[in-house]
C-alpha cells in the first residue's frame, strides 16, 4: 500500500510541474512575435499577448498577496507544528497563500479557453489536475489553491475586458 501511495505522489509531483510559470512567461511573448512578424497574423499575435498578459498580471498580484499573507505550508504544520499566517514574509515555507501554481494554471487555462473555446474542457481538466496535485503533494491547503485560482479568474477577466476595449481581441458574444 505504501508503494502505491508513493507512486501516486510521484505522479502528482510530475503534474505539479505543469504549473511552473517560467516556460509560459517566455513562450507566449515569443509566440506573439512569431505570429506578428513572421506569420503576419496580428490576430493570433494579440491572442498570445493576451495569454501572456493574463498570466503575468495574475502572477504579479498573486506574488504580492503571498508576501502580504505569508501563510505556512502544510508540511510545516506536520514537521514543526507551525500553522497560520506570518504576514510580510519572503520565506518559501511561509508563502503558501495563495497558491502560485493554481494561480498560473487557472490564468493560463481561462485565457486559452477564451481564445480557443473549443478546447476549454481540456484546459479545465489540466488545471484541475495541477491544482489537485498541489494539495496531494502537501505544499498547499485547499484554501490556498482555491484563492489562487480565484485571483487568476478575476485578473484574467479584467485583462480580457481591457483587450476587448482596446480592440485587441474580438468581443465575445
Amino acid at each position: 500500500c505504501d508503494s502505491h501511495f508513493n507512486d501516486t505522489r510521484q505522479l502528482f509531483w510530475l503534474m505539479t510541474k505543469i504549473g511552473n510559470g517560467t516556460p509560459y512567461l517566455l513562450m507566449f511573448p515569443i509566440l506573439a512575435g512569431y505570429f506578428r512578424w513572421i506569420r503576419g497574423n496580428p490576430s493570433l499575435s494579440n491572442k498570445m499577448l493576451f495569454v501572456f498578459a493574463s498570466i503575468a498580471a495574475s502572477g504579479i498580484m498573486n506574488s504580492i498577496l503571498k508576501f502580504v499573507f505569508g501563510r505556512y505550508r502544510p508540511y510545516k504544520l506536520l514537521s514543526d507544528s507551525l500553522y497560520g499566517f506570518t504576514f510580510f514574509s519572503f520565506e518559501g515555507a511561509a508563502t503558501s497563500f495563495p497558491s502560485g501554481h493554481a494561480n498560473l494554471i487557472t490564468a493560463l487555462a481561462l485565457s486559452l479557453s477564451l481564445v480557443f473555446p473549443r478546447l476549454k474542457y481540456v484546459f479545465l481538466v489540466i488545471a484541475l489536475l495541477v491544482m489537485t496535485s498541489r494539495v496531494v503533494v502537501g505544499v498547499h491547503f485547499v484554501s490556498d489553491v482555491l484563492f489562487g485560482a480565484y485571483v487568476a479568474v478575476l485578473i484574467t477577466l479584467l485583462v480580457h475586458r481591457t483587450f476587448e476595449q482596446k480592440q485587441l481581441l474580438p468581443a465575445q458574444s
